[in-house]
């Protein structure tokens, strides 16, 4: 798929430049990857590091982000490209999208690594079987994916604040699914569920992401754009961690 995506983008996408070759930021690379490593590995490896190890590397990721805040700075005032601009992280739309993103990364992640150990531990059902049940779950999500720019073209945000509304709903439901199923569940009562949150998920998704680049200055969009797909992978680590933990 990479590749092809590759290939694709050589023969339809216009080269670009911009005016000012961007100066490369390796402290700020460095210090950003170290952070995100201790931060991740610290809450992955619990289990595996032990309370202890694992704190420490969590709170070794505080002065490592404090040191690249102070870096990013720095860099900015001497007139490179950093990055991450401070400039970006003062402005409420970029917060508040980024921890929206977060949150949805991380409760999309968790919440199907739950499902597949449900199936397989709960249910008693093999991989393979498991894995079938999940096709019409990718399947409502890729069409909704497909049908919710043209939502938010025609009913504007309205879409992503009431898909959100139902996201929220739908988990509420299967847990109490869960918890009044005792320990013979029903996948029948619950996959009716679990599509209705597939779909609005497909809804949230994709116009979330066009909310926040397009509520930022063009000048931020690329560091924007980093950042947000950033999140997007913390989002879906630390959901999986969280998880795990309880």
């Amino acid at each position: 798929v990479g590749i092809l995506a590759v290939l694709a983008g050589l023969r339809w996408l216009d080269e670009s430049t911009a005016p000012h070759r961007a100066k490369l930021d390796p402290v700020g690379i460095l210090l950003l990857t170290a952070g995100l490593a201790c931060l991740l590995g610290g809450l992955v490896g619990l289990h595996h590091l032990g309370l202890g190890a694992a704190s420490l590397l969590v709170l070794a990721s505080v002065p490592l982000f404090a040191w690249l805040g102070r870096h990013e700075a720095g860099f900015e005032e001497s007139g490179a490209m950093p990055l991450l601009s401070i400039r970006l992280l003062r402005l409420p739309a970029f917060i508040f999208g980024a921890l929206a993103v977060l949150v949805f990364y991380a409760s999309c992640s968790s919440y199907y690594v739950s499902f597949a150990v449900f199936l397989q531990f709960g249910a008693g059902l093999s991989p393979f079987h498991a894995g079938l049940l999940f096709t019409p779950i990718a399947a409502i999500f890729a069409a909704t994916s497909i049908l919710a720019p043209r939502l938010i073209g025609r009913y504007g945000n309205s879409v992503l604040r009431t898909s959100a509304l139902v996201y929220a709903i739908g988990y509420a439901v299967v847990w109490l699914i869960l918890a009044r199923s005792g320990a013979e569940p029903s996948l029948w009562r619950l996959m009716p569920v679990m599509l209705i949150v597939a779909a609005v998920q497909g809804f949230i998704m994709t116009p979330l992401l066009n909310v926040v680049l397009g509520a930022l200055p063009e000048s931020h969009a690329g560091m924007a754009g980093g950042s947000i797909a950033t999140m997007q992978q913390v989002g879906n680590a630390l959901g999986i961690a969280v998880i795990g933990l309880v």
